[in-house]
């Protein structure tokens, strides 16, 4: 990022989700995890972008945790609980969610 770059409060939240994503994932499986990695990376895409494609990683998710994708979700709206007034936030994860 260039000096003359504004962080944006968006960009920020959009590092946070995906900072607490992979720590969730990671937590959970560092196996699984690297495969998330490989299927976003298949997409071009980061952690980070997780924030403007949930429904991408709810279907990462499902596709390897199964029905179990939703013990996985639950730890990341614990994760970002204090951040669910954002109206960012509160739409990820309603997405993530489905």
């Amino acid at each position: 990022m260039a000096s003359s770059q504004i962080y944006t409060p968006d960009a920020m939240i959009r590092d946070l989700i995906g900072v607490h994503v992979e720590k969730t994932l990671l937590c959970k499986d560092m196996e699984t995890c690297d495969k998330v990695v490989q299927m976003l990376n298949a997409g071009n895409l980061t952690f980070s972008d997780c924030y403007a494609y949930p429904a991408i990683l709810n279907a990462i998710l499902r596709q390897l945790y199964g029905r179990e994708h939703r013990v996985v979700v639950q730890e990341i709206k614990k994760k970002l609980h204090d951040f669910e007034e954002q109206k960012g936030v509160a739409q990820f994860l309603e997405i993530l969610s489905l």
